[in-house]
């Protein structure tokens, strides 16, 4: 019975209480014969790693009467699971030794542990007890045997046990690949990733980590844009690469475009960011990480060990050991708190460290052996540091070095100073020169260091500049964090010079100074030291323990420095409205910058309500108010009886009309802005033949979407008075009844319309009518997105793509003007990719479809539809000097926007201030005729404005720069600059400019927000 009811118990989840409650019923009960499945239970229910569960299952295995292979098995295979690779070696080898065969799971575990730690021996020898038990025939053991000789570098005996591999799956094909480029041999792993018959994701991160390894980002980057599907690994490997070449604006740009980020990415940053000094960002983004786990505790408590924060590091460790902490402390956790308690001289705390790896059964190692003689000797007790110094099996350089220090430290002068006698630490430090002893560049640091605590910081530079030889940096650094310490910025400046040149590689004092600056509120001298540490590719030298600390983050400082350019045109605009506008020079000048800024410019019919501007053969429809208009009395050319809408707003183009918003084909990296959670999903229609077109296609495609498109009718009127009502069309894509329009439909040039309140009419195609709220709209993109609630089911649309749409194939343009039901006009796409500028808007590098699917006012805001039924784009516009045809935004730009939407409630745009043209063979054949002068490029970005002002001419930007690298990354087309951007504001981006005779320069351009109050 007693049998039967832990057996069952056996077979639930069971806590770590709980199992320990099992355990003595069945010692009680002398059930033996239980311990093995209890073992299994214990870890199947373990979520995370755990030292204590560890801890007590090896006192489980080794206490059975009856050891068996199953309970060691499942132990190894659970601690290399959870990567405790050597203690799950350690474990098969008492196994062995007892007499106990593990199965071919422990095999290929173990076998998994020697290839990560690089035990050669071991994984030898476990190979041939595999041979010897007959299990080399088993397919993960062959594929672990493969993974092991890989890893090692050995290729050879790698690719002869690949080939003993009958039944080769994809682990087998990336094992061989994984190992070709761990040993450089990129041509070899180039053959091998083209002959594999399939690819997964870690075969692509595979080969971008090749290029990698091998500091060629450029071809790493464009391997990377071709991965199918992107896995957290394939990100982290980019962010790993720039940030081995140095390029952390480029790592961090690329961390914040990952869709999704796991530990290892923030641990990645995180530790970047503490090799550079930046504690500051490094803990930003460790209280950004919801789902914190040990890995990132570790890197964090190291972060501020490794940069003179020990209090902070030792207060980490205390939440970790809270009694409700989802995790206990490991090794590497413990090596870094010692550290700490190295640096604060805390013995007590050390040997609480000391007594819970016994309590825990956590084993010394050489590593923490090193990290307790560090500390032992630091705190005075020499002979406990000999004793840990003459244990280690491997004496290294680090090991070496801290034992060294403890006998220097422990010498007289350095006890003076550690309990601050500095009278009696003087007078020894003259005794040595009496009794014929003359002091080392070491005793001098030892007396500045006891001088500088104590305060008497003038002393101490006095005692410098009588010592018989030229001090050294150790010296000079004493003094230095002495300053630090009593915040005494002139005698620090002096130091710090001296430190620059003795050891200009050091970062660490680039980093002290700045703190000293920052703690006397010289933010710029702070700023520029700290960016100076990363520009320069400085690095803290190990056993420097320089202590620094900034009082503001780079993005707080950038934010005192830098404000968003003013709206002028947006104010001369309000000033009209308010018929304030009697300087009528003071206008047209405003006028004039925002037709030099936009490349065109709007004015109004007599009706109010339409305006044309004729830019050579192109005309667009546009508005403007009539007051406005009126006040210029311009020779403006007026069509009455047009269309009775306003496709775009001008009014302050000058300001952010310059840079693109979206495109249709939304994969270049990095950009945070590709919606993953869209409705649509390009593998999920079905295939169609475009060149079969069958009499129900068109039919289907709009019965299919028809009852989801609605009408949108919004109140226009001006100064209050209602003059009618302004009509387009819209699409329901969700459930919840948000509704994708265009902006021009229910948003004027002053933002919601005055008459309306925010509030459109919204009627469906079998009638019902509702009440709709615009709760987001962008006019540069021309997109707003409308709300209603509905009691009963709506009809909704599926949203396709556009990136895979090519000219020739079949659409349909849908609508719902008053009550004509179903509007469509088929036809078909003649440019994916049509530029504003193509269509005289100017200014802005959007992109459109354009389609011969002519429409009508009531049609703006419908849907543009595939021969499926799905949402491919929204109709926008269409053009008077191009009758017949339609402009759509594509969906995958509309996606962009409202993943805009949801995250910031707006389209956060930045804005550069530049008139940019993308350069091509013909265009700089073009301008050498015209200028032998001009810059020797073939690709590049050309320069033919720069907006007064504006952040690229405040970063010296001038009329026919080419632009050929920006955000650290060259480039080719507008397109590139805008994804580097992707939606930073505030961020500095570095850009290198061609000039006249091939004069090259470095620029520094912090874009400012884009029209943020949209």
């Amino acid at each position: 019975m007693q049998v039967s009811r832990l057996g069952n118990l056996l077979e639930n989840f069971i806590t770590a209480d709980q199992a320990k409650q099992i355990h003595c019923q069945i010692v009680i009960n002398n059930l033996h014969n239980l311990e093995p499945l209890l073992v299994r239970q214990i870890l199947k229910c373990a979520a995370h790693y755990s030292a204590r569960t560890t801890h007590y299952v090896r006192l489980i295995l080794r206490r059975m009467r009856n050891r068996d292979a199953f309970s060691a098995s499942c132990t190894i295979r659970y601690l290399s699971q959870h990567g405790q690779f050597r203690d799950a070696i350690d474990l098969y080898s008492e196994s062995h030794a007892s007499g106990i065969f593990p199965n071919t799971y422990a095999v290929s575990s173990a076998l998994k542990s020697c290839t990560r730690v690089l035990y050669e021996t071991g994984g030898l020898m476990i190979q041939g007890q595999a041979q010897k038990l007959g299990f080399c025939e088993v397919v993960f053991v062959q594929t672990a045997l493969l993974a092991f000789y890989s890893k090692m570098g050995d290729m050879v005996v790698a690719r002869k046990a690949f080939d003993e591999i009958r039944e080769r799956n994809v682990v087998s094909w990336n094992s061989l690949l994984g190992g070709y480029v761990k040993c450089g041999n990129l041509a070899m792993a180039q053959s091998v990733f083209d002959e594999m018959p399939e690819k997964d994701v870690v075969s692509w991160t595979s080969m971008v980590s090749g290029y990698v390894r091998g500091k060629d980002m450029e071809r790493a980057y464009e391997l990377f844009r071709r991965i199918p599907e992107r896995s957290s690994t394939s990100w982290n490997v980019m962010i790993t690469g720039y940030i081995e070449c140095g390029k952390m604006e480029l790592a961090r740009s690329f961390f914040d475009a990952m869709p999704e980020r796991n530990s290892v990415s923030y641990i990645t940053m995180i530790s970047a960011y503490s090799a550079c000094g930046n504690v500051e960002c490094a803990k930003e983004l460790y209280d950004q990480h919801v789902e914190k786990d040990l890995l990132l505790y570790n890197a964090m408590i190291s972060c501020y060990a490794q940069n003179s924060r020990a209090k902070e590091a030792l207060q980490l460790l205390d939440e970790l050991l809270k009694p409700n902490a989802r995790f206990q402390p490991d090794k590497i956790t413990l090596s870094s708190a010692i550290s700490a308690c190295s640096q604060l001289g805390d013995s007590e705390y050390g040997a609480w460290i000391e007594s819970y790896m016994r309590e825990m059964g956590i084993r010394m190692d050489d590593h923490l052996t090193t990290s307790f003689i560090d500390l032992h000797a630091k705190c005075g007790n020499i002979d406990k540091a000999h004793e840990l110094f003459n244990g280690l099996q491997k004496r290294d350089l680090v090991a070496y070095t801290a034992m060294i220090l403890g006998y220097g430290i422990n010498g007289i002068l350095t006890a003076y100073s550690h309990v601050g006698l500095v009278e009696e630490g003087y007078h020894c430090f003259i005794s040595m020169q009496r009794h014929g002893l003359v002091p080392t560049q070491d005793h001098y640091s030892i007396m500045v260091d006891l001088l500088g605590k104590a305060g008497q910081l003038e002393e101490a530079y006095e005692l410098i500049k009588s010592m018989p030889t030229r001090p050294h940096a150790g010296v000079w650094g004493a003094l230095l964090l002495a300053c630090s310490l009593h915040s005494n910025v002139e005698l620090a400046e002096i130091a710090a010079s001296h430190c620059f040149e003795l050891e200009p590689d050091n970062g660490g004092y680039y980093s002290l100074l700045a703190g000293i600056y920052a703690s006397a509120g010289r933010w710029e001298d702070a700023d520029r030291f700290r960016r100076a540490v990363g520009e320069k590719g400085l690095v803290k030298i190990a056993g420097s323990r320089p202590q620094f600390s900034y009082a503001s983050s780079a993005c707080a400082l950038v934010s005192r420095l830098y404000s968003n350019a003013s709206q002028i045109v947006d104010g001369v605009f309000s000033l009209c409205l308010q018929r304030k506008f009697s300087n009528k020079t003071v206008l047209i000048r405003a006028a004039a910058l925002a037709a030099a800024g936009s490349g065109t410019f709007c004015f109004a019919s007599s009706s109010g309500h339409a305006a044309f501007v004729y830019l050579g053969n192109a005309s667009i429809s546009v508005s403007m108010p009539s007051p406005v208009r009126d006040s210029l009395a311009w020779p403006w050319r007026t069509i009455e009886g047009s269309i009775p809408f306003p496709s775009f707003t001008h009014s302050n183009h000058s300001q952010y009309g310059l840079l693109p918003l979206s495109f249709s084909k939304p994969d270049n990296v990095p950009d945070a802005n590709i919606s993953k959670g869209a409705a649509w999903d390009a593998g999920d229609s079905p295939k169609h033949c475009c060149n079969c077109l069958g009499r129900d296609t068109i039919a289907n495609a709009a019965a299919k979407i028809g009852p989801a498109v609605v009408n949108l009718s919004v109140p226009q009127g001006f100064i209050g008075i209602t003059t009618g009502k302004s009509i387009g069309s819209g699409t329901i894509i969700d459930e919840d009844g948000t509704i994708l329009t265009c902006a021009h439909t229910v948003v004027d040039f002053q933002g919601l319309r005055s008459l309306s309140k925010g509030k459109v009419e919204v009627t469906l195609q079998d009638g019902r009518s509702f009440e709709g709220t615009v709760v987001n709209a962008d006019l540069h993109a021309d997109i707003a997105i409308v709300k209603i609630k509905s009691k009963t089911p709506l009809p909704t649309a599926k949203l396709g793509t556009s990136s895979k749409l090519r000219p020739g194939d079949w659409v349909v343009a849908m609508g719902c003007p008053l009550t004509l039901q179903n509007t469509v006009t088929a036809g078909i796409v003649s440019c994916v990719d049509r530029k504003a500028s193509d269509l005289g808007l100017g200014g802005m590098h959007r992109e459109y479809l354009q389609t011969d699917c002519a429409i009508n006012p009531g049609n703006s805001g419908g849907p543009l539809v595939n021969a499926d039924g799905e949402v491919i784009g929204v109709n926008i516009m269409k053009l008077l000097g191009a009758d017949g045809l339609n402009f759509a935004v594509p969906i995958d730009s509309v996606s962009k926007i409202i993943e805009h939407f949801k995250r910031n409630g707006r389209v956060v745009r930045p804005w550069l201030g530049l008139k940019m043209i993308d350069l091509n063979d013909m265009i700089v054949a073009h301008l050498k005729e015209r200028s032998a002068s001009f810059p020797d490029v073939r690709r590049g970005v050309l320069i033919p404005m720069v907006s007064p002002g504006s952040p690229a001419d405040r970063a010296g930007f001038r009329p026919g720069d080419v632009l050929v690298e920006f955000g650290g990354r060259p480039i080719e087309s507008i397109k590139e600059v805008i994804d580097i951007m992707g939606d930073k504001v505030g961020k500095p981006f570095k850009a290198v400019v061609k000039r006249e005779n091939n004069v090259t320069e470095t620029l520094t351009v912090i874009p400012d927000e884009a029209n943020p109050a949209l």
